[in-house]
């Protein structure tokens, strides 16, 4: 069971303040810091001649987290294989880090500096591990996805003369609606399936668009980043050429109108939009 009043704690798949394991072993953290909003990455610069400053565009730099907590054994044994599990866990390469209090957010970290460690007893060791994590946005953790088809319509009946009759028919719109619950705007992965031409998908709410500028036959896809501003065609070849308009991103807090048009295509045609909710 979670031990209470504190955060649980997913370290690259092991899990701390989360009670002890099968073996008795407990691995718990008392403090982290730099889990909340990092620092700017530039300031301003003093008016010549005056008071006050210039306000450039900022941005937020990497964050970097500290944990620091205990690790307690039975035995001076479990303790050593415990300490080599953390250490091996704090890896070099990006891992995931996931801290959960009232929610659960996410980031990718890596070691940053020696994992310090002080021998309290034979049986208890404490630990401070400081992680650099590349993007300073923390994710939820529950995969949002949305998925479009081109707009058309079946059905109906069109006559030159009024009738006392009414026959409907079905229509698809080709847009969607998602809300980003967090408190930052993200960018989505786009894929677009054929067969489609030159196949778009426009951020209604943001008045933002992004096209692909190419066809797509059956069984053929496209994934564009807009996070990384790239594009794959089938999974391989580079298409970030053919991309046009604005690498958009899905705002917070409000509903996004998400819309898909073509130059052509059939009902077959298809565009996904794959996002995690952000946080500052």
């Amino acid at each position: 069971m979670p031990m209470p009043d504190e955060a649980q704690v997913d370290l690259n798949g092991l899990q701390i303040n989360n009670g002890p394991d099968a073996d008795g072993v407990t691995v718990t953290c008392s403090k982290i810091t730099g889990w909340g909003v990092p620092a700017p990455t530039g300031g301003g610069i003093q008016r010549s001649g005056t008071d006050g400053g210039t306000s450039p565009t900022q941005w937020t730099g990497p964050r970097l987290v500290t944990i620091t907590g205990q690790v307690q054994a039975p035995t001076r044994e479990l303790r050593e294989a415990a300490v080599d599990d953390f250490n091996a866990r704090v890896d070099l390469d990006l891992f995931p880090l996931r801290i959960t209090e009232t929610k659960a957010l996410q980031t990718l970290a890596r070691q940053n500096s020696a994992v310090e460690w002080n021998d309290d007893t034979d049986v208890l060791w404490s630990y401070s591990a400081e992680l650099y994590c590349p993007d300073s946005t923390r994710y939820g953790v529950i995969p949002r996805h949305l998925e479009l088809r081109l707009p058309s319509s079946t059905g109906g009946l069109r006559v030159p003369i009024r009738v006392p009759i009414r026959v409907t028919g079905t229509s698809q719109t080709g847009d969607g609606a998602e809300v980003n619950a967090g408190n930052k705007a993200v960018f989505p992965t786009i894929r677009f399936d054929g067969p489609c031409s030159h196949p778009s998908l426009t951020n209604v709410t943001t008045s933002r668009s992004l096209t692909y500028k190419g066809d797509l036959g059956v069984g053929e896809f496209v994934e564009i980043s807009t996070k990384y501003q790239s594009a794959l065609l089938m999974g391989t070849a580079s298409r970030g050429g053919l991309v046009g308009g604005e690498f958009w991103a899905i705002a917070p807090k409000t509903t996004n109108t998400i819309a898909f048009r073509a130059a052509s295509g059939t009902t077959a045609a298809l565009a996904t939009v794959d996002w995690l909710d952000g946080y500052r």
